[in-house]
């Protein structure tokens, strides 16, 4: 592991931390650090290659050293020796300087609890938990008094073929938000570009969340419809309702269908729309159901997103097709992908399309069949577990628990126990209730 030592020490004051000018864009209130935008779809391409047919990739394979564009932006952690305090083995020179780490550090406590590296090194019970890679994003006032927006992914590693996790890679990369003078200023030109009709003529209503206006969704697809790998506006996001999104959807699939040229590129856009309107559709569940209602689908739980992409390409689809479509919504959703990524994340991937849908279902099937085999010898074990009631948990312990329960065949509802301490088990029960 010595050799994964990264050199971040040898001069931590040189050089200015916002020093790739060609990634600072000219149109949002946001100065972009190091890297662009696709970083961790680079991470996890390089971690896909590695795998081949493992469960995961083994930890020899990686070189950071023949990563130049990865390995400034990463941290890797080391879980042999102890899953609750994992060793920090490598830290990259840009995500050090970032985080104005001037001294080595081994451990978790050594890290600046206000620092960009304790966000990304704080997910780690995701990937431990999951033992497949992770995506987050967030944001958070730095040592400097500076909101970070962040993005980044957790990729597993092993030491032996189809063993256990025993290394993380964590991969980010950064915005620092405007201040409040610049962020005035770029708002100012951002409602002067929508006067001007740059972004399709369309008046942003003040609420957020306006009644749909068929002339205005027109004018909304107009608009979207030559933005396609693009992300769309926060301004123009914010302006628009679940209907709208799915009505860029569907221009997007049908141009799609009829584009003799490019065709692979408009079918990513169109795929990439879908899972732009699948993320819209998690805040608006009701709306969703209505619309799914409304088109005669009949929902599927064990394949939520398939309704989905049902309702922006159509029922008389090849099925083939919308299952494939599918599960790359569900793949971006398993990396952690935001609004206008996956189009572009289809076209950069190896295997585009094909490449990312075998990897879902592989990593399906590797968790369908470790859950299948281990599912009934458990179940009979916790049925042979006494009952207990509520009241006879101790009062005193960590604020947050994970407890056991068994739904009895008359509907009672039985308590069989209480599991703590264990935070990489509590840090996956909870992102089950937070999503």
């Amino acid at each position: 592991m010595d050799s994964l030592r990264s050199n971040y020490l040898s001069n931590p004051s040189s050089g200015n931390p916002y020093e790739d000018e060609d990634d600072i864009p000219g149109d949002f209130p946001v100065i972009v650090a190091q890297g662009e935008r696709r970083l961790q779809v680079r991470a996890y391409c390089h971690w896909s290659d590695l795998q081949g047919g493992l469960s995961m990739p083994l930890i020899g394979d990686l070189k950071l050293d023949q990563l130049p564009d990865i390995a400034p932006h990463a941290v890797l952690m080391d879980f042999s020796h102890s899953v609750d305090d994992p060793r920090i083995v490598y830290v990259g020179e840009k995500l050090a300087r970032e985080c104005g780490i001037t001294r080595d550090i081994h451990h978790l406590d050594d890290i600046p609890h206000d620092s960009m590296l304790a966000r990304v090194t704080g997910q780690y019970g995701q990937v431990v938990a999951n033992q497949s890679p992770i995506g987050f994003e967030d944001e958070f006032v730095n040592q400097r008094s500076a909101t970070i927006l962040y993005r980044g992914m957790l990729l597993p590693f092993s030491d032996k073929a189809n063993g256990p996790i025993r290394f993380g890679l964590g991969v980010v990369n950064w915005k620092e938000a405007a201040d409040q003078a610049l962020s005035d200023q770029i708002a100012r030109e951002m409602g002067a570009a929508f006067e001007n009709g740059l972004l399709g003529g369309i008046e942003l209503p003040a609420d957020p969340t306006p009644a749909v206006d068929p002339s205005r969704r027109a004018a909304i697809v107009s608009a979207l419809g030559a933005l396609h790998f693009d992300e769309v506006p926060d301004e123009m996001a914010q302006a628009m309702s679940l209907a709208d999104w799915l009505a860029s959807a569907r221009e997007l699939a049908q141009a799609a269908r009829f584009s003799a040229d490019r065709s692979r590129q408009a079918l990513y856009a169109a795929i990439g729309r879908a899972y732009d309107f699948a993320l819209a559709a998690k805040h608006s569940p009701d709306e969703l159901a209505k619309l799914v209602h409304d088109a005669g689908i009949k929902s599927q739980p064990r394949a939520p997103l398939l309704p989905l992409v049902k309702l922006v390409f159509g029922l008389d689809y090849d099925k083939t097709r919308l299952t494939e479509y599918a599960s790359a919504l569900a793949h971006a959703q398993r990396t952690g992908l935001g609004r206008g990524e996956l189009a572009a994340y289809l076209a950069e991937v190896p295997g585009g399309l094909k490449g990312v849908v075998g990897q879902e279902r592989r990593l399906r099937h590797a968790h369908g069949a470790k859950d299948k085999g281990k599912s009934e010898p458990l179940a009979r074990q916790l049925r042979q577990l006494n009952h207990r009631a509520l009241h006879d948990l101790p009062t005193e312990g960590a604020e947050f628990t994970v407890l056991v329960a068994r739904r009895l065949p008359d509907g009672t509802i039985a308590l069989l126990g209480e599991v703590d301490e264990d935070p990489a088990l509590l840090s996956r029960a909870a992102q089950h209730l937070i999503q």
